[in-house]
């Protein structure tokens, strides 16, 4: 978990985070600028009835947290994207969850000029 009163800059092509979350919770004043993160394949994925399978790990997670930014920031799923799934039990069996999930009541967060590529 990143505390409060942290940034976090990518120098370089080596500003990466893969197979990981990175996790914002219950924190202020958190900066991630200049990153790459691939989202995390979830290898034991649990399975819900009516829902089918669900993956529990984004590439990043902002929970009850105030003042973050993040900015030039490039999410990615990576080399195994979605047409990489196979089934069981007849369901498509999902490995990625998020790429970044904003919840639990944060506030003043801002993500700018940064991409999505899933």
């Amino acid at each position: 978990s990143i505390p409060s009163n942290t940034t976090i800059i990518g120098i370089g092509s080596n500003g990466k985070f893969t197979n990981g979350s990175l996790v914002i919770k219950g924190v202020s004043n958190v900066i991630l600028r200049n990153l790459y993160l691939e989202a995390p394949v979830d290898v034991a994925p649990h399975y819900e009835t009516g829902d089918g399978w669900n993956a529990e790990w984004d590439a990043a997670v902002i929970d009850n947290s105030d003042h973050v930014w993040v900015d030039h920031v490039t999410i990615s799923d990576g080399s195994f994207t979605d047409d990489k799934y196979t089934t069981k039990d007849g369901e498509k069996y999902v490995q990625h969850d998020g790429a970044l999930d904003i919840k639990k009541g944060s506030d003043f967060v801002t993500i700018s000029y940064s991409r999505f590529e899933l």
